[in-house]
């Protein structure tokens, strides 16, 4: 039944009494059919309006792979060709080609790189401002769309209805095992921005459903389920609110998370008793939630099993705020450029507290090529405070030791580094743990001839001379193994220089390689490997000069 026919009898009822197109607000008014329609029907156009945003971003994530795969394709056709036999292609043509990528870049930077300033210290992605806004808009929309002048009945039931049915995308959000990052191709990082929006969202609507019924507040009014069960429900996901701003998430994230978890029980247990002939929706939200825990249980048991040194770690400070982390024989395989939460219970506040750190090298494999099915998984984590700061604590107590350590992952979508032949890779101080193993990668799949990749420009900024000691022997033998057909530039900058300053000749800056034993030492480079492919630089910023 159409929207117009149940108006056409409540219109009609209204002029024939004389009243114009006053509304009433009880029960027994005319437009009674009207409004329940609307709350019926509304919240389900919101999914399918949901849904096709989600369509989209499918259909986009399946143009990117395919355009990722080919470009990979026609790079690798023309890996051994020589250039003047290789595929021609017009300036206007290849200029034409580019264009989408180049979109998808500038969206990419735009959404995800530009901020804008929230407080003093925090900053909110356009992204996430954009996806915030428009999702308002659309709710709003159906919120007050065909309200006959905003008018109360019509839309104060409708919020709360549309706002209930929408609550189960929340752990679809928040989860880090969910099918939206499988379909999407967004990594849960990203799709959490989408949760934080869509709960913003959804609360301005609670308050919309509840405010309009404080006048109704009673001692009696209060006893009854469908009032208190309502109240409660608000006030839990006001305080969800409140707890999950950025200073709250930063300043105590396990605090946070335990939080967190509990106000969610007790909203949910108030909108299950406030409405529950839409019950499913609340055990939708729970069936997600629990799919994404048990999906981590069943993986951390596959990751970590055998014998008990697959349940260890091997610690060791390697500098003054640095750790190694090294876990044997894990059962796991991954991309580089991915992560893994990492459960150190002996060392955590919280027997099961889980940190995010990414995976400093890359798979090993057999002589086919295939990624081994168990490898060691190494960590090179910069102590700052918190979790990272006790953890160094450990690692100097108990130098060389070993802690219990449990790996749930991999995780993370790392960037296609293998459809391009130029690949420049930045880091500053401890996140060359993110770069490195996608240098390492690169090296690995020219030695195999499974990548276009013919140079690689890899840029490091560090405070102190010391913070390059754990990169010497990856770096090293990243040197030993470079293919004919791959370089490297290698440049790295020590902004907090003391004493003795390496430097290189200018007649050598462009072709003098990095030593096989120590690529950086504090009197300079070593000597030089012959038919080496990698060139490097060293500069530095004394102290005082800008850092």
């Amino acid at each position: 039944m159409s929207a117009t026919a149940h108006a056409a009898s409540p219109s009609s009822s209204s002029a024939s009494s004389g009243g114009g197109h006053a509304i009433p607000s009880h029960l027994n008014s005319p437009w009674r059919p009207y409004q329940l329609w609307q709350r019926r029907v509304y919240p389900n156009q919101v999914w399918i309006f949901v849904g096709t945003a989600l369509g989209l971003l499918v259909i986009f994530n399946i143009i990117h792979h395919h355009r990722v795969r080919s470009r990979k394709n026609a790079l690798l056709r023309n890996l051994n060709v020589p250039t003047e036999k290789a595929e021609p292609t017009g300036n206007n043509t290849a200029s034409w080609r580019r264009l989408p990528r180049a979109v998808e870049t500038g969206f990419k930077i735009a959404a995800f790189r530009w901020t804008i300033p929230y407080g003093r210290t925090y900053v909110l992605s356009l992204a996430e401002v954009f996806f915030t806004v428009g999702y308002l808009a659309a709710l709003l929309i159906w919120s007050f769309i065909n309200s006959h002048g905003a008018q109360q009945p019509f839309w104060s039931q409708r919020t709360g209805a549309i706002a209930y049915k929408q609550f189960m995308l929340l752990p679809l959000l928040a989860g880090k095992n969910n099918i939206i990052t499988l379909l999407t191709g967004l990594s849960y990082e990203k799709i959490n921005i989408m949760h934080r929006a869509i709960a913003r969202t959804l609360f301005i609507l609670i308050l919309l459903h509840t405010f309009q019924k404080v006048e109704s507040f009673s001692r009696a009014n209060l006893t009854q389920e469908r009032y208190y069960t309502g109240v409660m429900g608000t006030v839990a996901f006001g305080a969800i609110f409140l707890t999950s701003l950025r200073p709250a998430r930063s300043n105590a994230f396990e605090l946070f998370l335990i939080i967190h978890i509990i106000l969610v029980a007790v909203f949910l247990a108030g909108m299950y008793f406030h409405q529950p002939e839409d019950s499913l929706y609340v055990w939708l939200f729970v069936g997600f939630w629990l799919f994404d825990r048990a999906s981590r249980v069943l993986r951390m048991i596959f990751v970590n099993r055998g014998e008990s040194a697959s349940r260890s770690a091997t610690i060791t400070a390697i500098s003054q705020d640095s750790i190694q982390l090294v876990l044997p024989n894990r059962q796991i395989k991954w991309n580089a450029g991915q992560h893994v939460f990492l459960i150190l219970p002996t060392v955590s506040n919280i027997p099961f507290e889980a940190h995010p750190f990414t995976i400093a090298n890359i798979p090993e494999r057999d002589q086919r090529g295939n990624k081994s099915s168990e490898t060691d998984l190494v960590f090179y984590i910069r102590a700052m405070d918190g979790f990272t700061r006790k953890l160094y604590e450990y690692a100097q107590a108990h130098n060389g030791g070993t802690v219990p350590a449990l790996v749930d992952g991999p995780y993370g979508v790392p960037p296609p580094i293998h459809s391009f032949t130029t690949v420049i890779l930045i880091a500053g101080g401890s996140g060359v743990s993110f770069t490195v193993p996608l240098l390492l990668d690169i090296v690995s799949a020219a030695r195999r001839q499974k990548t276009p990749v013919k140079r690689v420009v890899f840029v490091w900024s560090v405070k102190n001379y010391e913070d390059l000691g754990w990169a010497s022997e990856v770096l090293t033998m990243v040197n030993q193994t470079l293919t004919p057909t791959l370089s490297l530039d290698l440049r790295i900058h020590v902004t907090r220089a003391s004493g003795l300053v390496p430097s290189l000749e200018s007649e050598k800056q462009a072709t003098d390689p990095m030593s096989p034993m120590s690529p950086i030492s504090e009197k300079g480079l070593d000597s030089p490997i012959k038919g080496s492919r990698t060139d490097v630089m060293i500069s530095t910023i004394e102290d005082g000069s800008t850092q």
